[in-house]
């Protein structure tokens, strides 16, 4: 194994320090039990030796502080096998520090890099494992596009602007996935847990309740969906979130070139180790989770309320759409409802809300369809249709 080092610049600009010399530096070191305990002091090269690693001192020269003292400076280079480096490396500097030297600079840390390369691999693989998870779970079981829809408008713009950092696979395939943030995603299984139900049923069983704890308790039960139990079963129950966060925590560290202690890559792999156990459970669960039709409706128009859609629908498609809509509904006194049609109909598809109510008006300005009042049914108010006009 390769040795490993570690360098520190140390400077004492207001000579608050009573050393002068590299050699009385270097017995300094060697006082310390705990950063040189049994070592030995070599005064022709300036050199610490405890076990495996040596400590190289080297005086450095400094300019004269605006005030008038003389800084002092000295260059540590401590180097040897990682698993004597590591743990050297804070008794060292605490030294440091005590001998009255005020400013401490780390100018080469080798440990904390191979740290920050093992942790490397395994982040990546919680991060892929569950843009994968959200990508087949959204598109098996709610549909093409909707596992994009539960992201809110900052992250679409995100991927909007990143679309051009991948422009080879996005050729072939959809790679939204891989233009959001890993805090992103972890947000976009917290936002699974409100859960879905439709209206109607809420009120039905709101009215059916009878007043006790024990019958408002069970509401609250019912009132979860399958989806949203699913979620809180294999994620919110195995603690996802707290440890998402502090994997996100580590991952911002490697990213950021920060210092790491052994003690922190032994936290990052088991939390890494956890979140792959608990991305795969429920992965492998995937096939076995019914979602019927009217709780894939209610999350289908949760989603689209809030204007979710990536792509605006061109004039062939909506009139297409339209058309398929109006041979559903081709009974006497049947008609399209406009709202019903643009959030369910084309909000299925994928495409953005406003923008598909800016279409159905230019439509029917053009007088290519025909937006017109009917009265429900079954409540009496008047409500938007539309058709393709004749």
């Amino acid at each position: 194994m390769s040795k490993k080092t570690f360098e520190l610049l140390i400077i004492d600009e207001a000579s608050q320090s009573t050393i002068e010399t590299e050699d009385q530096l270097g017995y300094s070191l060697l006082s310390n039990s705990l950063v040189a305990s049994g070592g030995s002091y070599n005064n022709s090269n300036h050199q610490v030796t405890v076990n495996h690693c040596v400590i190289k001192v080297s005086k450095i020269v400094t300019n004269t502080s605006s005030g008038g003292l003389t800084e002092k400076g000295f260059l540590l280079n401590l180097k040897g096998q990682y698993n004597e480096v590591e743990p050297l490396r804070e008794n060292l500097v605490a030294h440091i520090k005590a001998q009255g030297f005020n400013q401490l600079y780390i100018l080469c840390d080798e440990v904390s890099e191979q740290i920050a390369c093992n942790l490397y691999p395994e982040i990546y693989k919680v991060e892929n494992a569950l843009r994968g998870y959200l990508i087949k779970f959204m598109s098996t079981k709610i549909g093409p596009k909707w596992w994009e829809a539960t992201a809110e408008g900052e992250w679409r713009k995100k991927v909007s602007d990143r679309k051009n950092n991948e422009t080879v696979f996005s050729k072939y395939a959809n790679t939204s996935a891989y233009l959001i943030d890993f805090s992103d995603l972890g947000k976009m299984v917290y936002a699974q847990s409100s859960g879905f139900n439709s209206k109607e049923e809420v009120v039905r069983k709101i009215h059916e309740c009878e007043e006790t704890p024990e019958a408002i308790r069970k509401l609250k039960d019912e009132l979860k969906s399958n989806y949203q139990k699913f979620f809180k079963e294999h994620f919110s129950d195995n603690g996802f979130q707290s440890k998402w966060e502090r994997l996100q925590w580590f991952r911002n560290k490697v990213a950021h070139n920060n210092l790491f202690t052994h003690k922190d890559e032994d936290e990052a792999k088991e939390i890494a180790k956890n979140l792959l156990q608990i991305i795969k459970k429920a992965s492998d669960e995937i096939p076995h989770i019914q979602i019927d039709e009217l709780e894939r409706e209610a999350i289908r128009d949760s989603i689209v309320e809030k204007g979710y859609g990536f792509d605006d629908v061109d004039e062939e498609t909506f009139l297409t759409e339209l058309k398929n809509s109006q041979a559903h509904f081709c009974e006497p006194n049947q008609y399209v409802v406009l709202s019903h049609f643009i959030k369910t109909q084309l909000g299925r598809l994928g495409f953005y809300i406003p923008s598909s109510f800016e279409m159905a008006d230019k439509l029917n300005m053009q007088g290519k369809v025909e937006i017109y009042k009917v009265n429900h049914p079954t409540d009496g108010y008047s409500v938007s249709a539309i058709k393709i006009q004749d």
